[in-house]
């Protein structure tokens, strides 16, 4: 068994990453393929029934996602037969840190080999190159971890329709393509607004497409990968004493009794198992009834007890927390769903074709009960073998139809000053909607279904990459000068999660943000059955446009290198890229 984890062994902390396991027989092997990351807590493994016939080689792949654990991970994969190990194989996984990851299609490398790594654009570190087949291409998740992707000349359009809309989406969310073609021209696939100008640059979504003009086919990669964005390493998921756990749990409609309430049961059972009852029966002379009585009184409470912490639990349903990233090639959700098991036992949740499981939880919060998953013929399976009242959480991320979409406009003028609307033909309402740019952020109030706001700010020039206008357009929730509001259905757990997620791109000066807050959506998810309700938070990305005026928004400026990001070194220098509009 051979395994290839990552790309050229290397990864972006939170942002999934293929996994290839290649398992020959001499002989028929049947059993069960599981693969797991160890130093990586908060991802689950997986596993699916493989059959390989005896004189073959089957390559199987999978896409993980990755979770924000110090570097020096392995993957380790194990088919088995019940008890008995068949084959088994490793491989190390490392950050990506200074290194590009660059994958290039077969079109791109027109018969020449994969160029191990060259030197980027500025010495600001290299660029490692992986082969990009049509497997990985429409394998969901399976571009995430990749900073650049580089497409022969006319190849886009022939890449078929799950792999021509992956590399859009990819693109769309802050992906950087490289096209094999003459500035200027025509790119078959693309959208008309996509296609390079004479310069040979076009904005892309959060992305961006560059015409390279035949270097890839002529093997000219020395200098020709510039940089990317920065990502974030902490998957923040605490916040002022709030967690996705907690959030999702109190949607679920687990309660805690109060401190009196204990404070009073634990008391009257001091008082009444062992003083009262003994002096009573002293009292009548029949002080060796307490070893009857004592035990009697002991069940009793104890009873008291299971039935008031069944009677918290009865109300229970799934409740999930869910953040969409909707773009003009689609909308992908990423779900974590809660649920109690009232008796104990193995508790699953299914997630429909074309989702992948995702990190659950965070490092910081202790051991967490292990979720395995299960890929089904209708989509993946995810299993967690709970203790009675134990709270499980899985979490997964694929395509959703929202029933229409939230689109947000924004444009700069000569005074600087960021304008533009919010649309929605969402079949739902928004609460809570606000549009962020940079570190600035302008309350929108509720969108409802199929409306339009109008929205305006003051742009915020500064760049860092941990840092938004989240918790000054949401102050009640997130709790600044006071406790969290419990009832608000903003959740900054949640927030924190897509913000991790995402690219860095939308944290550029020159893209605004807009978000929005539902309890009316609910993913497609079969929680086993179960009523699922909970919260939904709908994010949706543009360009600042600026009508060929030259102003400091309109200039995209991005942290490519920092040494406070997943890839960048520690002794990395800040640098930064502008490009003009």
């Amino acid at each position: 068994m051979e395994v290839d984890a990552g790309w050229g062994g290397s990864y972006h902390p939170g942002q999934p990453f293929p996994i290839r396991v290649t398992v020959a027989a001499d002989r028929l092997l049947r059993g069960d393929l599981r693969v797991e990351v160890t130093g990586m807590s908060t991802v689950p493994t997986v596993e699916r029934p493989v059959e390989v016939p005896g004189g073959s080689a089957e390559e199987h792949l999978f896409v993980l996602p990755s979770g924000t654990e110090q570097p020096g991970s392995q993957v380790r994969a194990v088919l088995r037969d019940d008890d008995q190990v068949l084959a088994s194989g490793t491989s190390s996984l490392q950050e990506a840190d200074d290194t590009e990851l660059v994958g290039l299609t077969p079109g791109a490398l027109a018969g020449r080999p994969v160029p191990a790594s060259a030197p980027l654009a500025i010495d600001a570190g290299t660029a490692s190159f992986s082969l990009v087949d049509t497997v990985v291409l429409e394998a969901p998740g399976g571009l995430g971890s990749l900073d650049v992707l580089g497409v022969g000349a006319g190849e886009l359009a022939g890449l078929g329709g799950a792999g021509l809309d992956a590399v859009l989406a990819w693109v769309a969310s802050g992906g950087h393509l490289l096209v094999d073609e003459p500035p200027g021209l025509d790119v078959p696939g693309l959208p008309a607004t996509w296609r390079p100008g004479p310069d040979g640059r076009a904005r892309a979504g959060l992305g961006e497409v560059i015409s390279v003009d035949g270097a890839l086919a002529e093997g000219r990669f020395a200098g020709l990968v510039e940089p990317t964005p920065v990502q974030r390493t902490i998957l923040g998921q605490f916040d002022n004493g709030q967690s996705l756990d907690t959030a999702l749990a109190r949607d679920a409609g687990l309660r805690l009794p109060k401190l009196s309430w204990l404070v009073g049961f634990l008391a009257a059972y001091v008082v009444v198992a062992v003083p009262v009852t003994l002096t009573v029966l002293r009292r009548r002379g029949r002080g060796e009834l307490g070893w009857v009585v004592l035990p009697l009184v002991a069940l009793v409470f104890t009873g008291a007890g299971y039935l008031a912490g069944r009677d918290l639990r009865s109300g229970a349903v799934a409740a999930h927390a869910t953040f969409v990233s909707s773009t003009g090639e689609g909308a992908v959700a990423t779900s974590s769903v809660g649920l109690v098991s009232n008796a104990g036992g193995s508790v699953t949740t299914s997630f429909p074709t074309g989702w992948v499981p995702a990190a659950t939880g965070d490092p910081w919060s202790g051991p967490r009960t292990p979720v395995a998953t299960t890929q089904t013929n209708d989509g993946i399976e995810l299993r967690q073998r709970l203790q009675p009242g134990e709270f499980g959480i899985g979490s997964a991320t694929g395509p959703v139809e929202l029933g229409g979409a939230l689109e947000v406009v924004a444009s700069s003028t000569e005074d600087g000053r960021v304008s533009g609307l919010v649309r929605s033909s969402l079949p739902f309402d928004l609460t809570d909607v606000a549009v962020f740019q940079g570190q600035s952020s302008a309350t929108v109030g509720s969108v409802p279904a199929g409306g339009e706001v109008t929205w305006s700010l003051e742009p915020s020039l500064a760049v860092d990459p941990r840092a938004t206008g989240a918790r000054a357009a949401w102050p009640e929730a997130a709790g600044l000068d006071r406790p969290p509001d419990p009832t608000s259905v903003v959740a900054m757990p949640l927030w924190d999660r897509f913000d991790a997620s995402a690219r860095a791109g939308y944290r550029s000066p020159g893209s605004v943000a807009v978000a929005g807050w539902t309890r009316d959506f609910a993913p497609p998810i079969d929680a086993g059955g179960r009523e699922l309700k909970g919260r939904t938070l709908v994010v949706s990305t543009t360009s600042v446009e600026t009508d060929g005026v030259l102003t400091d928004v309109g200039v995209r400026t991005e942290m490519v290198r920092s040494p406070l990001s997943a890839n960048g070194s520690s002794d990395a220098p800040f640098v930064y890229k502008f490009t003009l509009p």
